[in-house]
């Protein structure tokens, strides 16, 4: 099992500070992390945990404007076709799956310390 705690605490705390702050990665450098991806420490494994959260939480506001319904048709397509709306979903997906689709992390020795069995 991963750390729940850990992650639930990942959780909590970046979406609370990206709700006053600009979005960043708190727990360090997620590139880092996926270039050592055939063992990443812990402390790595919750990088790459966050910016997957980091990419769900972007989307999530994203998605909340073309869903809202105190906005006119031609607002919605315009959160569809700005720069941000495009290339930031169009990348979050890509990057969701290149995350996703890490084959050695999750057998890692780091990873198998946030599992527990």
């Amino acid at each position: 099992m991963i750390d729940v705690p850990s992650v639930n605490l990942l959780h909590t705390s970046t979406v609370a500070r990206w709700h006053t702050q600009p979005v960043d990665h708190p727990y360090g450098d997620p590139q880092e992390a996926l270039a050592n991806s055939s063992d990443p420490s812990p402390e790595q494994v919750l990088a790459i945990i966050c910016q997957q959260h980091q990419f769900n939480y972007l989307l999530w506001h994203e998605e909340d404007i073309a869903r809202s319904v105190d906005v006119s048709d031609s607002q919605i397509a315009q959160v569809k076709r700005t720069s941000i709306s495009t290339t930031k979903l169009a990348t979050t997906g890509s990057k969701r799956s290149t995350i996703g689709s890490l084959p050695t992390c999750k057998e890692s020795k780091s990873m198998r310390l946030l599992m527990r069995n």
